[in-house]
């Protein structure tokens, strides 16, 4: 009698570590388009890199959007696929698996903890904070409403607690504009360099 109970337990024991297995999730694809532009992003670039690496992403390639015309037509299409709005759009996209989209600067350290342990929850995913300075809040696109979640939170309690707020969209329009203010003005001092390379300017 007791081996056999000993038998269940084993069996019991295997079934659940069984489908513990199989509901874990793996990421194996990441592709990072980046803004050639943004010379401030190498940087986080790096650092993201090396977490999809340590999350074990087995593919990862990185385009540039701002001179690989098909890197911005993949951008474009994806943006339109998951219905991102503009103020959610960032000057970098990261994709992974194909599902889930990671918008900007977005916080590397909520990104792995998603990846690691929230991710087989979801069949998609769209969140952004695309300021290059410091931050209190990113937003999550939640059933086609933008949600304003605190920096550090896990997207699985953004999820759930997440708050639409006026003022958080106004912000996010607001950081929006200055990073295009930013990107304009690494443009010009760019192109200013060009000119006077070529001798136009002296």
């Amino acid at each position: 009698m007791k081996i056999l109970s000993s038998a269940l337990f084993v069996l019991a024991a295997l079934a659940v570590l069984g489908s513990s297995f199989a509901s874990a999730y793996s990421p194996q694809s990441a592709v990072i388009y980046k803004n050639e532009a943004c010379g401030h992003c190498s940087s986080y670039i790096s650092s993201l890199y090396a977490a999809l690496e340590s999350a074990g992403v087995k593919q990862i390639e990185i385009k540039d959007f701002l001179g690989d015309a098909q890197a911005r037509s993949e951008v474009a299409s994806i943006q339109q696929k998951f219905g991102v709005p503009f103020e959610m759009q960032g000057h970098l996209v990261t994709l992974v698996d194909g599902k889930y989209l990671f918008e900007g600067h977005f916080p590397i350290g909520v990104m792995q903890k998603f990846l690691s342990e929230e991710a087989q929850d979801y069949d998609s995913l769209v969140v952004t904070q695309d300021s290059m300075e410091k931050v209190s809040s990113y937003f999550h696109l939640k059933d086609g409403v933008i949600v304003e979640c605190p920096i550090d939170q896990p997207i699985s309690e953004c999820s759930h607690n997440g708050v639409q707020s006026a003022g958080g969209l106004d912000s996010l329009k607001v950081r929006v504009d200055a990073n295009a203010v930013v990107l304009g003005i690494l443009g010009l001092a760019l192109l200013f360099l060009v000119l006077v390379y070529a001798k136009v300017i002296k």
